[in-house]
């Protein structure tokens, strides 16, 4: 049987085609296997997101569409975000307890240590309530 160049063609490509399809789903049946290296920002937003889920809203921390009020979180509820640790979970909440609450989330550039390069990240993060019924 003969075929013409573009039979040719349309035979080849659905080959390809066939054989694109049994690679997809062999890497689809396997990757679950495969690990891979969040970054450290995914890794946090992970972890908050786990820790939301979780938290009794009202009790724990006000979570407002999946953000943290700045002026209830814990020390834990502080280390889960970007470019937090210890040492800084524990400035904002010294500063908190002497200044009192925060007005705005720019309020932490006056925290010793933290910079617009810290609360860049946050700033999806975090939220301040202004009044009671907000």
């Amino acid at each position: 049987m003969i075929f013409t160049p573009n039979e040719k063609k349309a035979i080849l490509f659905f080959a390809m085609l066939i054989a694109f399809g049994s690679i997809a789903r062999l890497i689809d049946k396997f990757s679950h296997n495969f690990s891979f290296e969040a970054t450290e920002f995914e890794q946090k937003f992970l972890e908050i997101s786990d820790s939301i889920k979780h938290s009794q809203i009202g009790k724990d921390i006000i979570v407002s569409n999946h953000r943290i009020d700045l002026n209830l979180a814990t020390e834990s509820d502080l280390i889960k975000l970007p470019r937090i640790g210890h040492k800084t979970a524990e400035l904002i909440l010294e500063f908190r307890n002497a200044k009192g609450k925060f007005d705005s989330i720019d309020d932490l550039l006056e925290v010793p240590g933290i910079g617009e390069k810290t609360i860049k990240p946050l700033r999806e993060l975090l939220f301040v309530r202004q009044k009671q019924g907000e």
